[in-house]
Protein backbone atom coordinates (compact mmCIF):
# COMPACT_ATOMS: atom_id res chain seq x y z
CA UNK A 1 0.00 0.00 0.00
CA UNK A 2 1.31 3.28 -0.95
CA UNK A 3 0.97 6.73 0.52
CA UNK A 4 -1.45 9.04 -1.17
CA UNK A 5 -0.93 12.24 0.31
CA UNK A 6 -3.09 16.21 -0.49
CA UNK A 7 -0.52 19.05 -0.77
CA UNK A 8 -2.50 22.26 0.58
CA UNK A 9 -0.35 24.55 -0.62
CA UNK A 10 0.21 22.96 -4.57
CA UNK A 11 -3.54 21.77 -4.23
CA UNK A 12 -2.13 18.70 -5.59
CA UNK A 13 -2.52 15.06 -4.70
CA UNK A 14 0.69 13.32 -4.31
CA UNK A 15 1.17 9.84 -4.31
CA UNK A 16 4.56 8.56 -3.22
CA UNK A 17 6.26 12.17 -3.27
CA UNK A 18 4.91 12.65 -6.54
CA UNK A 19 2.65 15.02 -7.91
CA UNK A 20 0.04 13.83 -9.72
CA UNK A 21 -1.64 15.18 -13.03
CA UNK A 22 -4.92 14.73 -14.57
CA UNK A 23 -5.13 11.30 -16.27
CA UNK A 24 -2.63 9.70 -13.65
CA UNK A 25 -3.60 6.54 -13.07
CA UNK A 26 -3.45 4.22 -9.69
CA UNK A 27 -5.67 1.79 -8.00
CA UNK A 28 -7.96 2.10 -4.95
CA UNK A 29 -8.99 -0.36 -2.85
CA UNK A 30 -12.71 -0.59 -2.35
CA UNK A 31 -15.01 -2.59 -0.60
CA UNK A 32 -12.10 -4.94 -0.15
CA UNK A 33 -10.77 -5.28 -4.25
CA UNK A 34 -8.69 -3.37 -6.29
CA UNK A 35 -9.77 -0.69 -8.40
CA UNK A 36 -8.06 0.87 -11.50
CA UNK A 37 -8.98 4.88 -11.02
CA UNK A 38 -7.77 8.19 -12.78
CA UNK A 39 -7.32 11.24 -11.14
CA UNK A 40 -8.84 14.73 -12.64
CA UNK A 41 -9.23 18.16 -11.45
CA UNK A 42 -13.08 19.66 -12.57
CA UNK A 43 -13.35 23.37 -11.72
CA UNK A 44 -16.42 23.23 -9.87
CA UNK A 45 -15.76 20.13 -7.35
CA UNK A 46 -12.07 19.59 -7.29
CA UNK A 47 -10.27 16.44 -7.49
CA UNK A 48 -12.35 13.41 -8.61
CA UNK A 49 -11.43 9.62 -9.29
CA UNK A 50 -12.97 8.45 -12.34
CA UNK A 51 -13.34 4.31 -12.37
CA UNK A 52 -14.89 3.21 -15.47
CA UNK A 53 -18.30 5.10 -15.89
CA UNK A 54 -18.33 5.95 -12.05
CA UNK A 55 -16.85 9.02 -10.37
CA UNK A 56 -15.93 9.89 -6.69
CA UNK A 57 -14.76 13.67 -5.11
CA UNK A 58 -12.11 13.37 -3.33
CA UNK A 59 -11.43 15.48 -0.63
CA UNK A 60 -8.28 17.01 1.19
CA UNK A 61 -7.41 14.56 4.10
CA UNK A 62 -9.26 11.73 3.46
CA UNK A 63 -7.50 8.38 3.96
CA UNK A 64 -7.65 5.78 1.05
CA UNK A 65 -5.72 2.67 0.24
CA UNK A 66 -3.71 2.91 -3.00
CA UNK A 67 -0.92 1.83 -5.14
CA UNK A 68 0.52 2.08 -8.92
CA UNK A 69 -1.15 0.52 -11.54
CA UNK A 70 1.82 -1.32 -12.70
CA UNK A 71 1.77 -3.96 -9.61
Amino acid sequence: MRGLSYDRAADRWVLDGRDLHCSDGFDVRIAGRWVPVRVEYQDRVGWVLYADHDAVRILPGRSLPVRRNEE
